[in-house]
């Protein structure tokens, strides 16, 4: 059984290229935000987590979960757009849906 190490490893392989991807279309004021993802990309231990957690509290919770998971999937038209949040899905390491009853 692999471990929880072992596996962060392999899911910030996958992560990294949509991290940069989001970063650069952010075009965030002054900062260089390709050599800040190129940075992050050359430091591996420097790797942000990215958690997610959308309510599983009833429909309207879902119906909500479901709209910011659609808009933060870089898969949906039009989420890939300038200001539109599409990849940070692919760029999330955890994803939870807890019930807070």
């Amino acid at each position: 059984m692999a471990s929880l190490a072992t596996w962060l490893e392999l899911r910030g392989n996958n992560t990294i290229s949509a991290l940069k991807d989001v970063h650069t279309r952010a075009k965030i004021g002054d900062i260089d935000t390709n050599a800040y993802a190129n940075g992050i990309v050359r430091n591996g231990s420097a790797l942000p987590r990215i958690g997610i957690a959308i309510s599983s509290g009833g429909y309207r919770a879902m119906m909500n979960g479901a709209g910011a998971i659609a808009a933060f999937d870089n898969r949906t038209m039009g989420s890939t757009d300038e200001g539109h949040l599409g990849g940070i899905l692919q760029a999330t390491t955890y994803l939870n849906g807890p019930a807070w009853g």
